[in-house]
């Protein structure tokens, strides 16, 4: 039996926290299965006290489901630990991963900043390992060296003075493209130093909002106004959307630099 949301009695129980019913639950012969059922929204019970920073449920949830002992010896053991609801990684047909909607611990940890989470040992070794092996190149290529050369040029234009030709704007891009493209290639009645300054001046404010709109896409996380209603009760209060805009400030951020760079020209 599920609520109108999708939750069954473990999405439930997880959210509110309540231990002893989880662990009831699980106890159970349908406390399994119910570990991989998502809600409406794609989330299992697991993902779900992860989403609401519920870190008895999620602690629980995983050294009971997720966590088996390999081998034992005495005083030692060996706990593995299953990674389907954690990692990023798809399995394909798998039911779960195959479902619209779905995102794993990780993704949900890393997209909304939980806090709560900052010292947990295992989503730390793995966000880690995957910014070593490539989280560091992907972010030096699509994120820092975009940023540097928009930086650049808009020094490279302000350090040139006035404005060669008031002709090739932004606005007059987006109403005759190629015209202004013919222009900036030979301007009329400027010399040859001024056509470089035209041309950066013409990539920096069609590519600089563009870079900044990508990068706040990417800074605002998961999408959706659902990532809003903290207590999942389907309405978002004042309290719930002022806490949503300040995780997702460094996107705001970006779309106003984005604006203002694309008025200017």
């Amino acid at each position: 039996a599920t609520d109108s949301f999708g939750n069954t009695a473990l999405h439930m129980a997880a959210m509110y926290e309540r231990v002893e019913v989880i662990d009831w639950i699980l106890d159970q012969p349908e406390g399994r299965p119910a570990m991989e059922m998502a809600n409406a929204r794609g989330m299992t019970p697991f993902t779900l006290a992860l989403r609401f920073s519920k870190v008895k449920a999620f602690n629980m949830l995983r050294d009971r489901y997720l966590n088996y002992t390999a081998w034992s010896y005495g005083h030692m053991s060996l706990v593995r630990s299953d990674l389907l609801q954690v990692d990023t990684y798809r399995i394909q047909g798998h039911p779960l991963h195959a479902r619209p909607g779905w995102r794993s611990a990780l993704e949900i940890v890393t997209s909304l900043r939980l806090d709560a989470f900052a010292g947990d040992e295992q989503l730390n070794k793995l966000i880690t390992t995957k910014w070593d092996r490539f989280g560091r190149r992907l972010y030096t290529r699509h994120v820092l060296l975009p940023h540097v050369a928009v930086i650049l040029a808009l020094v490279f234009v302000v350090l040139a003075g006035d404005r060669p030709d008031p002709v090739c704007t932004l606005g007059s891009f987006v109403s005759g493209p190629w015209a202004c493209f013919l222009h900036c290639i030979h301007p009329s009645g400027a010399g040859f130093s001024a056509r470089p300054v035209v041309l950066v001046r013409l990539a920096l404010y069609i590519l600089g909002p563009t870079t900044l709109v990508l990068k706040a896409r990417v800074s605002w996380g998961l999408g959706g106004d659902d990532d809003a209603d903290q207590d999942g009760d389907g309405v978002i209060s004042m309290q719930e959307l002022a806490d949503f805009l300040l995780s997702r400030r460094d996107g705001i951020l970006d779309l106003v630099m984005a604006a203002l760079l694309a008025a200017a020209g």
